[in-house]
């Protein structure tokens, strides 16, 4: 009998998700650093992170740096602390925003429900070709907030804003399983007609 591992049922899940219509948008240029952090709601391994993009007036020749951060007192920590970086190619990027999936799956990062982290970009386009992230005003999204630092590296300022963005975890693997006991659990319990 071959034996399979719980991991080979388990499919990428939406866990946070700030996605609309606004037309706040943050250009990613030199060394300005934007910042979005958000507090992790499914535990397991994040698979990937999706940023709603697109290019300002001119395709950037740069690419993005996409770091995953911790964060310290809710602010995200600098980037020698990085805990997973990913080149992004904006040779992809349109002039209309539209939503772009970021791979994180290789680092094989695990996260505990409530762990807050920081989704930082970076990039050493220019003005002029810069690339722009899409947010809104006013804080709507309860878990975190959006920053910047003007290139500094040391102080992070706030936008009372946030990115749109979504990150997708492989849930884990515990998660699953206590799942389907419970579900078979109350199969079981409706057979006997107890429930």
């Amino acid at each position: 009998m071959a034996s399979v591992s719980i991991d080979a049922f388990a499919l990428p899940t939406l866990d946070q998700s700030h996605i609309g219509g606004g037309t706040l948008r943050s250009s990613i240029y030199g060394n300005r650093q934007d910042a979005q952090t958000f507090t992790v709601g499914i535990a397991g391994i994040l698979d990937s992170i999706v940023l709603d993009l697109r290019y300002e007036d001119v395709i950037p020749i740069y690419d993005i740096t996409v770091e995953l951060r911790s964060t310290t007192a809710g602010l995200p920590d600098w980037s020698d602390q990085a805990l997973a970086s990913v080149q992004f190619d904006t040779s992809v990027l349109t002039p209309e925003f539209t939503l772009y999936p970021i791979d994180f799956s290789s680092f094989s990062l695990p996260f505990a429900v409530g762990d807050q982290l920081a989704i930082v970009v970076t990039s050493e386009e220019e003005t002029g070709q810069a690339a722009e992230w899409r947010g809104a005003s006013n804080d709507p999204y309860p878990g975190g907030k959006w920053y910047h630092d003007e290139g500094t590296g040391t102080t992070w300022y706030t936008k009372d804003s946030d990115g749109y963005f979504q990150t997708y975890v492989i849930p884990a693997p515990g998660a699953i399983l206590l799942g389907s006991i419970g579900v078979g659990l109350v199969g079981w319990l409706r057979r006997r007609r107890t429930l």
